[in-house]
């Protein structure tokens, strides 16, 4: 009995020997298990985040994709004319050229062209003042001439910056687009080479109109790319941080 009183003891003073310890342990794996509690939460708000985020960023890269397929189809819907008045360009001559620069007493149609021609490559008319009249009269026709002795005009028309076409020229010359003397079947009676000279006004005229309503859709368009680009970043970032 006197040994196991001994034994007994010892074993007690072991164990306060150990309390410490063992307090310790007890803390430390208490404070682990806070930790884990606290990391799982950062993780599940973590991956609430990178959700939200992917979504975002699926959401901007389909509002962008959207946009910029509007875009397309708008700009699409010009092409058929554009592409009508190039090989018309192309299927001129010089020598058809040369016809209308040599008619004395052009038909109206033919001067019309010429004129809204003159107009977008900014080729400024004639003043002419006719005695007993005030008013100053604009004569396009000489000044047509000298642009089409350019041995590079039809070229210069194929090559034509059509985003270039600024809204005062177009202003200027929607003005003939309503005028009967100025429709392609009706000029071709009179010249080819006018004929295929009007197309190429009219499919630039086409254009513009639909480029200016495209504007707004380039613009929204530039703005959802950045978006998406932004919510692309912030989606890397939160992934890196799982």
């Amino acid at each position: 009995l006197a040994q196991r009183g001994v034994e007994s003891s010892s074993q007690q003073e072991e164990l306060e020997t150990l309390k410490p310890m063992l307090i310790v342990k007890s803390v430390d794996a208490e404070n682990m298990m806070a930790k884990i509690v606290v990391d799982r939460q950062a993780a599940a708000q973590t991956k609430e985040i990178v959700s939200a985020e992917e979504a975002a960023s699926t959401a901007s890269a389909t509002a962008a994709a959207n946009l910029k397929a509007s875009c397309e189809a708008d700009l699409m819907a010009a092409m058929p004319a554009l592409n009508q008045a190039l090989v018309a360009l192309k299927e001129l001559s010089k020598n058809d050229i040369s016809e209308v620069k040599a008619m004395k007493n052009p038909p109206a149609g033919v001067k019309l062209t010429l004129e809204t021609v003159c107009l977008m490559k900014r080729v400024k008319p004639n003043q002419v003042r006719t005695p007993g009249k005030a008013a100053v009269e604009y004569d396009f026709w000489g000044p047509a001439k000298l642009m089409m002795a350019d041995v590079h005009f039809l070229e210069s028309l194929i090559d034509f910056d059509k985003d270039a076409l600024t809204e005062e020229t177009a202003t200027e010359v929607s003005k003939y687009m309503n005028d009967p003397e100025f429709e392609p079947d009706r000029i071709r009676k009179a010249s080819v080479a006018a004929w295929g000279l009007c197309k190429w006004v009219r499919a630039m005229m086409i254009y513009y109109d639909v480029a200016r309503d495209v504007a707004p859709k380039k613009v929204a368009l530039a703005s959802a790319e950045a978006s998406f680009k932004e919510a692309a970043e912030k989606l890397r970032l939160s992934r890196k941080a799982l």
